[in-house]
């Protein structure tokens, strides 16, 4: 997901895109790389591989193209930010229903619960597979008409029916309009109509708790994973990729310290129709591989489901639950 396809140069008093940022900085025309979100708000932007000199082919590869990202993750869009606008008008009037949740406007309803996590419907709408909210009066009338819910009721608990459509990316965007101070007046609900709110079940792998040095997470329990992450290819097959997040977990209630991970292979992505993804884990790879260091070679990964213990020492990613794949259960963001 790109928010900033262009950005406004305070050095040239226009708008630029990521591209013609890089290209106005090799001809001396930018100096101090400094943008904004547009001319009436001064969040902070930066334009990655700014001053990379994408005319040499070497570079083409060991680099990703010109994006424009956050300078500071902390920093507030302004009231009348015509990005914010814009992208607060398109949520006022949309309506989506997926496997994870319901929306109408600005309020969503997510199938979670706080002992099991995420409830991940199969991809294949039935009766069995619906989705259940606690009747209690709360949803909006043109939502229910626009779902077409089943009239059918059982005690105080109305069943849903689910489409298809995998909400996973749908509520990484959600989640990172949000972060970003982008997407704020919204609400959340869990399956019961219970206030929620994203800390519930996005669960940040970077952060340490004062407790441990490590996050402590729960063993099977589905929910969305993210945080800093990289790809490297299988020593035994370069085609094969291994995902793995940075920075290692702690399984609560064991003594499992370990880096969850999950293997990716070609074909499979390609038969998800997930080639694009797949190609752009190898190009990580392929970075990873020269040089550890860089920021290139990272990204924020998000993954939906749960964590499972394997030879005992091992955190493998776990989506047996959600009867998708793990191509349709994660999702990368550049640094």
């Amino acid at each position: 997901m790109s928010v900033y396809e262009e950005a406004y140069s305070t050095e040239l008093k226009k708008y630029v895109s990521a591209l013609e940022a890089n290209y106005e900085y090799s001809k001396g025309n930018i100096k101090l790389g400094k943008f904004q979100c547009c001319d009436n708000c001064k969040f902070p932007l930066i334009c990655a591989n700014l001053k990379i000199d994408f005319t040499e082919r070497l570079n083409t590869t060991k680099h990703r193209r010109p994006y424009f990202t956050p300078a500071d993750r902390n920093a507030r869009h302004s009231k009348n930010c015509n990005i914010k606008k814009r992208i607060v008008l398109r949520y006022d009037k949309k309506y989506e229903q997926s496997d994870t949740f319901l929306e109408e406007g600005k309020e969503f309803r997510v199938n979670y619960d706080p002992t099991n996590g995420l409830v991940i419907n199969s991809s294949r709408p039935s009766t069995n597979s619906a989705i259940s909210f606690q009747n209690n009066g709360n949803m909006k009338n043109s939502m229910k008409k626009k779902y077409n819910f089943q009239s059918k009721q059982v005690g105080t608990t109305k069943k849903h029916i689910i489409q298809s459509r995998n909400g996973f990316k749908d509520m990484v965007e959600i989640f990172t309009l949000y972060k970003m101070g982008i997407l704020t007046d919204i609400s959340l609900y869990d399956r019961n109509n219970n206030p929620l709110n994203f800390n519930s079940f996005f669960i940040n792998t970077n952060r340490a708790s004062k407790v441990s040095p490590f996050k402590i997470v729960d063993e099977g329990k589905n929910l969305f994973y993210y945080g800093q992450a990289y790809a490297h290819f299988s020593k035994k097959d370069k085609k094969i990729i291994i995902l793995k997040f940075s920075n290692k977990v702690k399984i609560n209630g064991k003594n499992i310290i370990a880096q969850p991970y999950t293997i990716i292979f070609p074909k499979l992505m390609q038969k998800s129709r997930r080639k694009g993804l797949y190609n752009e884990l190898k190009k990580y790879a392929e970075r990873f591989e020269k040089n550890k260091k860089v920021r290139d070679s990272y990204f924020t990964l998000f993954f939906r489901g749960s964590f499972e213990i394997y030879q005992g020492k091992y955190l493998r990613f776990n989506y047996s639950n959600s009867q998708l794949p793990i191509e349709k259960n994660i999702e990368i963001i550049p640094n």
